[in-house]
């Protein structure tokens, strides 16, 4: 085992979210988002989906 690389503990990347909040009620939001980001290289970038909901007290 002579050659051995440890990967950097912190890594420096970006990460774009597009989302919108929709309305369902006076108290209750649903927000779908869709995201994009990478890590140092493009070759290790991701895409993604998700939805909050978010309740008003």
């Amino acid at each position: 085992m002579e050659n051995f690389k440890v990967n950097p503990k912190v890594r420096i990347g970006f990460l774009a979210k597009v989302s919108r909040v929709i309305p369902l009620n006076q108290q209750f939001i649903l927000e779908p988002e869709i995201r994009f980001g990478s890590v140092q290289t493009l070759e290790e970038a991701g895409l993604g989906i998700g939805i909050a909901g978010k309740y008003r007290f």
